[in-house]
């Protein structure tokens, strides 16, 4: 054909903390129409479209590029499928001539999806510089830096000077929604309404209350590993004045372009982010950390994957009155750490976990496995610090979007390698590195006496002990562990 073919994009779907996935639908000049498979990429998602469009037999008889018969007249639709069986055998009957032309309308395909890509990079460009001005208010900008109020300031801190951000990522504008606007005005009395109904459920006694502080069968590590992740998420939040029991805390959410992160504020987290069945909880997932909450404006790749590369971040408040601290003692299989056990399970319905409005995890990052083809962020081990943090809520009004943060990564690739190098090793000794990667062994012959061993080894018989209390609900005793000396 002379005309290209058309792309429409019919699915988007962004599942935190998981990889985004989009769907295009193909047209081709003929009007013949298909779907593509979701994938990973929108350049694997057209390419996808585009097969199946092509593999489709035209309205007029005539097949698409290839399909044609070497007398070049028109075939029949049911005549495809059997030329494309022997294409291969057929393929040295094809005069030159049409080969050079087959090779010419690729090189052309080529050039067109380049410039197509090229394109869609430019107009993501033009988003983040022209934001719909008659509902936000341009509050900071890189290029004419002014004074700005104690919040502003916060936001750059938080996505700035975070650890590993400096330097790297860089704020371009900050936008904040117009206080007199419909949308503002609407949902900021929403969510003052809902904020008094949590301080009405928290006062009343016979409203379900959280218990996992209480809960049998949980060793005293365990129960101090939930504290540290609650605690965590409290140091950082504060009390309302006129409602005592109800707690707010900044967040962050990453959007794959500016004109979602409007439509959030237009109507909401509900219809723009898809509720997940994740893997801490289903509900609408966010994070306190604003340079965690780019990965999901990055296509879930952490920044320093990324140099060069702009996002944008929906950044606001949250309201909760109660919250389960999601910890390793949560996955099903305590030997498999990577393997989440409230995947797709409701908001508290966790054991111990009654009466909660929030789920909260600090998350630490783990190369690519078996399971996993990419880097993917679990909950942390016990006493390890986190690289970032999940917040997942159950209704929508719980979340008040208040800024856009238009920010962009530094195309500074020793920069980037440092940090990455960084991350990957943080945290990390080589004794616990050497222990994850194969089961130490002790030369202890009874359980009475301690054997002398190395941080890791010492590491993995906790884990050990923890992991035997959990399945026998009581604190393990003397007999119960006997370790044996092995020799290689």
């Amino acid at each position: 054909w002379k005309a290209n073919p058309e792309f429409v994009l019919v699915e988007e779907t962004l599942e935190p903390p998981h990889d985004p996935k989009f769907m295009y639908e193909c047209t081709r000049p003929d009007g013949v129409v298909a779907r593509g498979e979701l994938c990973r990429s929108r350049k694997d998602a057209k390419h996808a479209a585009l097969e199946n469009v092509l593999a489709l037999p035209a309205f007029n008889g005539e097949a698409s590029s290839g399909m044609a018969s070497g007398s070049g007249a028109s075939q029949e639709p049911g005549l495809v499928l059997h030329n494309l069986q022997h294409a291969s055998i057929e393929h040295h009957q094809v005069p030159v001539e049409q080969q050079q032309q087959q090779q010419q309308q690729q090189l052309h395909f080529e050039q067109n999806r380049k410039q197509e890509q090229q394109k869609e990079e430019q107009e993501h460009d033009n988003l983040l510089k022209s934001p719909n001005k008659y509902f936000f208010d341009v509050v900071y900008s890189a290029e004419c830096k002014g004074f700005v109020d104690h919040e502003v300031q916060d936001l750059l801190i938080a996505c700035e000077v975070a650890p590993s951000a400096h330097g790297l990522l860089q704020v371009q504008s900050i936008h904040k929604v117009k206080t007199e606007s419909d949308w503002q005005r609407d949902r900021l009395l929403e969510w003052e309404h809902h904020i008094r109904k949590l301080q009405t459920r928290a006062e009343d006694q016979q409203f379900p209350k959280p218990s996992w502080r209480l809960q049998e069968g949980s060793s005293p590590r365990e129960q101090r590993e939930r504290e540290e992740v609650w605690w965590h998420l409290l140091s950082i939040s504060s009390r309302r004045p006129e409602q005592s029991k109800v707690w707010t805390a900044p967040i962050f959410h990453g959007c794959p372009s500016i004109g979602v992160a409007e439509s959030i504020f237009r109507s909401g987290f509900a219809t723009n982010v898809q509720r997940t069945s994740g893997w801490f909880g289903e509900g609408v997932y966010m994070s306190t950390s604003g340079t965690y909450g780019s990965r999901y404006a990055l296509q879930m790749k952490d920044f320093w994957d990324c140099p060069g590369q702009t996002g944008v971040i929906v950044a606001g408040k949250v309201a909760f009155c109660e919250v389960y601290p999601v910890t390793q003692a949560d996955n099903k299989d305590p030997l498999r750490p990577m393997q989440p056990g409230l995947k797709g399970k409701r908001i508290a319905g966790a054991p111990g976990a009654s009466g909660c409005d929030a789920h909260f995890v600090c998350v630490r990052r783990h190369p690519p496995n078996d399971d996993h083809s990419n880097f993917t962020y679990h909950a942390c081990e016990e006493g390890f610090r986190p690289d970032g943090t999940e917040l997942v809520v159950n209704q929508e009004v719980q979340l008040l979007p208040q800024y856009i943060v238009c920010f962009k990564v530094q195309n500074d690739d020793r920069l980037c390698r440092q940090v990455r190098m960084a991350a990957e090793t943080w945290g990390r000794s080589l004794c616990s590195l050497a222990a994850s990667a194969s089961l130490p062994t002790s030369t202890n012959a009874t359980s009475d006496v301690k054997p002398a061993c190395t941080s890791g080894t010492r590491n993995y018989k906790n884990d050990l002990q923890t992991i035997v209390a959990s399945l026998l609900k009581r604190p393990v005793k003397d007999g119960d562990i006997v370790y044996t000396e092995r020799t290689e």
